[in-house]
Parts: C-alpha cells; sequence; structure tokens
C-alpha cells in the first residue's frame, strides 16, 4: 500500500495510510479560500476535496534528523527506512511484526567524520541464477552519502560475503553485508572550499565517458557553486557558476533517453544541464526554500505530466506543469533551415514566383533573413 514516512527534527516518525480507498474528508472552508484568488485553479468536483491524513503509527526515534528516504538496500524484498542525522550519523530501520503491532527496528549505523549534505540512492542490478541462466530482473540500492568538498561516501548493504576462518568452515559460514563506506574524493582544480555543503542525486539515466547506456549517474552540487556529473569515481564534466546552489533534481525534460540534471539556487536560479554540458537558466520571482521536479497529476485518469515545483519563503507553493522542451543547446537560423526540408521548399517555391535565384542554400538564406527581419 502506499503511505507517506514523516520525520520530525525532534525524532518523531509518523506513518501515514494513502491508500486509494480512504474516504476523502470534505473541507469547505480550504475550498472557499482557494476558490477566492484569481491565480488558483480548482475542480470543484468532489473527487478533489482535499483528505485529511492522520497517522496510524507513530514512534519516536533520535532526534535531528535532516534527511530519509525509502528503498530496499538489502535485497530482502523489503523497503528500509533510512535517515541521515545532523551529527554526521546515517541510521537504517526495518519495520517488523510484533504481534498485532508494527515497529521501526534499527539495523545499521554509519559515523562520518565530516557534516552530511544529504542522502540519494543509486540503483545497483542484482545477477539471479534459474537453471544457469543469468538475468538482471531484480534491483537494490547502494545509499549515496554527500560530503562536505564536492565528494561522496557510497554505502553498500546487499553484497553479502561469506564470514569464514578456513575452507572447514564454508558449509556452515555465516553471510555479511560489506558495510565499510567506499569514499569518492572526486578532486578538481575547480573546486573553490574543500569544506563547503555538497548535494548528492544519483540513478541518473544517460551514458558514460565510452557511450554505454546508464542509469547509475551521479550528480553533485556545491554551496559555492559546482555542478558536477560523474560516474564513480570518473568525472564526466563539472561546471561552475555565481550562485549557491542547494537543491538537485533529474527529470527527462527533452523526452529522449537521458535525463537533464536541475539545480537550483537559493534565490530561485534555475539551471538546466544536459549530458553533453550544454545549459538553460531560468530565474524564478522569488527566493525558494524547496525544490523538486518530476512527473504529476491531479487525475487518476489523465497521464502525468512533467513539472517543476518551488516552494517560497512567503508559505507559496508554484507548480510549473508540461515544462517540454525540444533541446537544451541552442541552434542558428541557419542550421534550422537546413534540418527543416519543408521549409526551404516553400522558400524556394517562393523565389521561383519571385524571379530569385534558388539554386543554393546561401540565397534562401538570404530571403528568410530579409522576410524576418527587414520587412516592415
Amino acid at each position: 500500500q502506499n503511505c507517506i514516512v514523516c520525520v520530525s527534527v525532534e525524532g518523531f516518525c509518523n506513518i501515514f495510510n494513502l491508500s486509494s480507498d480512504s474516504t476523502p474528508k470534505p473541507n469547505t472552508t480550504l475550498k472557499t479560500n482557494l476558490s477566492s484568488k484569481s491565480n488558483a485553479i480548482i475542480d470543484s468536483d468532489e473527487k478533489y476535496v482535499p483528505r485529511v491524513l492522520t497517522p496510524f503509527y507513530t514512534q519516536r526515534l533520535p532526534a535531528n534528523a535532516k534527511v530519509a528516504c525509502l528503498a530496499d538496500i538489502d535485497n530482502d524484498g523489503q523497503n528500509e527506512f533510512i535517515v541521515g542525522l545532523t551529527d554526521r550519523v546515517v541510521r537504517t530501520y526495518r519495520c517488523v511484526q510484533i504481534s498485532d503491532k508494527i515497529k521501526l527496528v534499527g539495523i545499521h549505523k554509519w559515523e562520518f567524520i565530516d557534516q552530511i549534505g544529504t542522502l540519494s540512492l543509486n540503483p545497483v542490478p542484482i545477477r539471479t541464477t534459474d537453471d544457469n541462466d543469468y538475468g538482471y530482473g531484480l534491483k537494490t540500492y547502494n545509499i549515496l552519502v554527500a560530503q562536505p568538498g564536492g565528494t561522496y561516501a557510497k554505502l553498500e548493504c546487499w553484497n553479502k560475503r561469506l564470514t569464514i576462518t578456513s575452507d572447514d568452515q564454508l558449509d556452515s559460514s555465516q553471510t555479511v553485508s560489506k558495510l565499510m563506506p567506499e569514499y569518492y574524493e572526486l578532486s578538481i582544480s575547480q573546486m573553490r572550499n574543500p569544506s563547503i555543503s555538497t548535494e548528492i542525486l544519483g540513478g541518473i539515466k544517460g551514458r558514460t565517458r565510452s557511450g554505454d547506456k546508464s542509469d547509475l549517474l551521479i550528480a553533485l552540487a556545491t554551496l559555492d557553486g559546482t555542478l558536477m556529473l560523474v560516474d564513480g569515481s570518473d568525472i564526466l564534466w563539472s561546471i561552475q557558476v555565481d550562485h549557491q546552489l542547494f537543491s538537485l533534481s533529474k527529470l527527462n525534460i527533452t523526452s529522449d533517453d537521458n535525463e537533464e540534471i536541475i539545480a537550483c539556487s537559493w534565490d530561485g536560479l534555475t539551471y538546466i544541464v544536459d549530458h553533453n554540458k550544454e545549459s538553460l537558466r531560468f530565474k524564478f520571482e522569488e527566493p525558494v526554500s524547496a525544490f523538486v521536479s518530476g512527473e504529476y497529476t491531479i487525475d487518476p485518469e489523465q497521464p502525468n505530466v512533467k513539472c517543476l515545483v518551488y516552494a517560497t519563503f512567503n508559505n507559496t507553493i508554484c507548480l510549473y506543469f508540461n515544462v517540454d522542451i525540444d533541446r537544451i543547446k541552442s541552434s542558428d537560423f541557419c542550421e534550422t533551415i537546413q534540418n527543416t526540408p519543408d521549409l526551404v521548399q516553400d522558400v524556394r517555391q517562393l523565389m521561383s514566383r519571385l524571379e530569385l535565384p534558388n539554386d543554393d542554400m546561401s540565397s534562401i538564406q538570404s530571403v528568410c533573413s530579409d522576410i524576418l527581419f527587414s520587412l516592415p
């Protein structure tokens, strides 16, 4: 079933049930207030009435949580709850059934020397055996922990190894996970401050340096304006901006096989960068407290659309939808004409009627330029 898990700074973890068969609760006051705003879009149909969410389970966890996520990190088919704390600790929990109740039980704990920026996940294909036929049907996740200065650590819990001391103990040995963090320094000359806070985002679809498809690429952004795309320890590219990047997201805006990286700064400046290091940027109208991108819908019967969502310091949420674009890279007018055969044919016919030479592309470009910029 679909659930929302929330954890507060004080450590209170609340789990909310979001099953589709739960009955919506009318909220007339909310509907009236929203309808009174000229820039609000709301459907009066009863199925869009907000529902009241109440947690069905609450548990006290260690305080000072700053980031959390859900994923199957040990390949057991069940999602674990991963929490990053401001005291440089990462903890994982598993939900277990005790008689007729559930409880979050701690599994792992890692302590880091430096402050944790954020957590993310990177998928790992698991090889499965079925009558000597190997496949990659199952997936689990590695935990990515952002570290200061544009570096990160990888936590691997799924790859279990035998704990043996001799061949005689092979049959009765237990298996344990590789729990030591694996650090990636990613030292680059553009790094301005080695102790600056870092954001990380894993599971990005794109291509490696050799051109192979991959969904294991990682983006890192620092508060002093460095944005990197890496494949393990290989830095594919790095750019420097003059704004404090605090949020990373991914979205296939150009509808190709790759996902673009979207980085947002505190002052609302948003960068969209593709895997060829081509970028565009635009300025949101207010300072931003939180940012995310993804595919959303308000009607289960309608397809999801690509959206950018901003939360401001004035208690406002702004959602931009249908943000498809053809390409990130800019192209000049001459290149566009050459890649548009229908336009070239129409211009040739026009030039023939005007008794103008139309046998070379430079003449066609000149006529198009005159039509666009010279005619009153």
